[in-house]
């Protein structure tokens, strides 16, 4: 003899996704936690100065001239480019904005030649706001 169960007894198909919801929202807030500390880093020295006002944690975009073997070399949020695309490929970034300052930032042992060359070729382009980053001098 069959005995026939009711619905109430009978097994219920669904799936548990609480422990994979924990999993998505740590790796969420993590990556929300770590992804404002990151920044272009290059291996930069800067100048010291008595007093610092400017960041480039501020600014959208950041140039940086240090000096290589055979020459400057520049990057653009962390991207290595050649000087005559220095312009073109801050104007394609996306976080570029016309009104938006741009921080230059230069190795202490970068020839002023170098900097002033860029800073003017800036200006050439139309692009006015530039902030030259410097770290605060310790006492």
């Amino acid at each position: 003899m069959r005995t026939r169960r009711s619905r109430l007894e009978m097994p219920e198909a669904s799936i548990n996704i609480t422990s994979m919801l924990d999993i998505t929202f740590v790796l969420l807030i993590s990556f929300m936690v770590v992804a404002p500390a990151l920044r272009y880093d290059v291996g930069l020295k800067l100048p010291k100065v008595a007093a610092s006002t400017t960041s480039s944690k501020d600014r959208p975009v950041t140039l940086q001239v240090k000096r290589g073997s055979d020459g400057a070399e520049y990057y653009v949020n962390g991207q290595s480019v050649a000087f005559g695309s220095v312009v073109d490929t801050i104007k394609e970034s996306k976080e570029f904005a016309k009104d938006e300052t741009i921080s230059l930032e230069a190795d202490q042992q970068t020839p002023w030649q170098d900097v002033a060359e860029v800073m003017t070729l800036l200006k050439q382009n139309d692009i006015n706001q530039v902030s030259v980053v410097t770290e605060t001098r310790g006492n």
